[in-house]
């Protein structure tokens, strides 16, 4: 399963954000060496993805396409936002460990934002009618069984019903997705739950999902990395908690939050300074501790840092100067044959001019 979704999630690469200093790198070192608890999370992750490298292909995957891009806030406020609202973050993963473990659900689900996906202006214009459908699947049933009735419905509704009439092919596929959903047994208790969050209710969490999903409109192939790292998540539970929290605490820390996700992305460039860290810290400490522990993870203290990281566009070390290749010299150009000279206009003889008498004196 996880191969399949590594697969597909690669399917477009997302934007390199560009080499990453060595300063950078040394700073962060410094500052998870000063805490030994921040270290022995950093090391006990690395631990974990060198365990599961596919599992560690997609995180790099995830941190390039959003953590290290303009996505960034949103993906933060998103996860803040799960973090700020216990119940609402396990429905949330609820949803995912039931898509996990049910092909049928998935598939359904994923329908429905391959539908979207196709037609980006027209999901936007008719994205209140795709949220109703979404949070009440009841009314979802009478309108796909009689699109052309008289039903009474909702604001968001109206509009709608043209255009399950005239738009190829969209009644088919909702009513295929909504079939499912009606005969699954899962879906009304482990999978509606969180679709009634996200688009029925206007909380912090509905907020900043309503934000983010607005940018994966504009990137889908990003929205499906981020899909299938969460189903990827929910075959490990508990590194799945730890994982987030561990994220979360990094943002929460002066010298970590904004660079962190840049210094992972410069191990993974530079695999050979990853392996030399990983050794000066078993001389000096000991060897990574299981990770993820067996307990819970703890609450969190304090808001999270709103700063950003980026990417420099240049390196701040030197880089190889570029191999002098001899060049062929020019031929010379032919010297350009001379013309024919022009003829000379003969000259004309000069006529003497006449003699100027004195007039006589009288």
């Amino acid at each position: 399963m996880l191969a399949l979704i590594l697969l597909t999630a690669c399917a477009v690469d997302p934007p390199d954000p560009g080499p990453v200093p060595h300063s950078l790198a040394a700073r962060v070192e410094r500052a998870l060496a000063e805490q030994p608890e921040l270290l022995a999370h950093h090391r006990g992750y690395l631990s974990y993805a060198d365990a599961h490298p596919e599992f560690a292909a997609l995180e790099a995957n995830w941190r390039q396409a959003a953590l290290l891009s303009e996505m960034a806030p949103l993906v933060r406020e998103f996860d803040e936002a799960l973090a700020a609202n216990p119940e609402t973050e396990r429905v949330f993963d609820q949803f995912y460990d039931t898509l996990a473990r049910d092909e049928s659900l998935r598939v359904a689900v994923e329908q429905l934002q391959r539908m979207e996906f196709e037609d980006t202006d027209w999901t936007r214009r008719f994205a209140p009618s795709l949220d109703y459908l979404r949070a009440h699947p009841d009314v979802a049933r009478r309108l796909l069984e009689r699109p052309q009735g008289d039903m009474a419905l909702p604001e968001a509704l109206r509009s709608f019903p043209p255009e399950l009439r005239t738009r190829p092919g969209l009644l088919d596929t909702l009513r295929g997705a909504y079939g499912v959903f009606e005969r699954n047994p899962a879906f009304l208790t482990r999978a509606l739950p969180w679709w009634q969050a996200r688009y029925g209710v206007s909380d912090d969490v509905a907020g900043a999902g309503a934000a983010l999903g607005a940018a994966f409109l504009e990137r889908p192939h990003r929205f499906w990395i981020w899909h299938r790292r969460n189903l990827a998540l929910a075959e490990d539970v508990q590194a799945r908690d730890w994982i987030r929290y561990w994220f979360r605490r990094v943002r929460r820390e002066t010298g970590l939050a904004g660079e962190y996700p840049l210094y992972l992305h410069y191990l993974r460039q530079r695999p050979e300074q990853k392996k030399n860290a990983e050794m000066k810290w078993r001389r000096e400490l000991e060897s990574p501790p299981e990770w993820p522990p067996a307990e819970a993870p703890p609450p969190l203290q304090g808001r999270a840092r709103a700063e950003k990281g980026k990417a420099p566009k240049k390196p701040d070390y030197a880089l190889p100067a570029r191999p002098q290749v001899p060049r062929p010299k020019m031929p010379a150009r032919p010297a350009r044959p001379e013309g024919p000279s022009m003829p000379t206009a003969p000259v004309k003889p000069q006529t003497p001019a006449p003699e100027m008498r004195q007039p006589a004196s009288r």
